[in-house]
C-alpha cells in the first residue's frame, strides 16, 4: 500500500496556508469557490478525479465545501491515476 498523504500535503501546501485533516479554528465567511478550484487543480495534477464537490450548510454563516476524490494507485510503479 502507498500512503499518498505526503504527496497531497505537499501539493496543497503550495496553495493554502492551513492544510489539515481537522476543522480549522477560524473559518472564513467569504466564498470558497476559488480555493475549491485551486484545490481541484492540484488534486487533478496529482492524478486524482473529483467525484463530489458540495457546499456544506452551516447556520453560523461560515463557508466550507466537501470535496471527494478517487484514484487508482499502482503500487509497483508508484503512480496515481484515474480511468475517466
Amino acid at each position: 500500500m502507498i500512503n499518498v498523504k505526503d504527496i497531497v500535503y505537499k501539493g496543497l501546501s503550495q496553495i493554502v496556508e492551513n492544510v489539515s485533516d481537522a476543522y480549522p479554528q477560524n473559518w472564513s465567511k467569504t466564498s470558497t469557490s476559488q480555493t475549491a478550484c485551486d484545490v481541484d487543480d492540484v488534486m487533478s495534477s496529482l492524478g486524482f478525479l473529483r467525484t463530489t464537490c458540495a457546499d456544506v450548510p452551516d447556520p453560523s454563516g461560515l463557508k466550507h465545501k466537501q470535496m471527494r476524490y478517487e484514484a487508482i494507485i499502482d503500487c509497483k510503479k508508484q503512480f496515481i491515476y484515474h480511468t475517466k
